[in-house]
């Protein structure tokens, strides 16, 4: 019986790891355009240059920083590291 829930947890676990993934995807896409609007329109209107830059390192730290734990999971599934959550028996 154990075997069949540590089975349905790490099906559970891929699935929410696609999940977060696409989610992730979809709101740097979003906060993408977002940025490049606000950049735009401070251009535009106050001629600074220097926003854009800005935006796009703002905007790389916001991806980087909510990614990392997505990438940290789906390592530790690949090398094959055991859950704390899942017993050893």
């Amino acid at each position: 019986m154990r075997g069949i829930l540590n089975s349905f947890r790490l099906i559970l676990f891929y699935l929410l790891t696609t999940c977060l993934g696409v989610f992730l995807h979809v709101l740097a896409d979003t906060l993408g355009s977002v940025f490049v609007i606000i950049s735009t329109l401070l251009i535009q209107i106050f001629g600074w240059q220097w926003v854009d830059p800005l935006c796009s390192l703002i905007l790389s730290m916001l991806i980087l920083c909510s990614v990392y734990p997505l990438l940290k999971s789906s390592a530790s599934v690949l090398l094959q590291v055991s859950r704390s959550h899942l017993s050893q028996q």
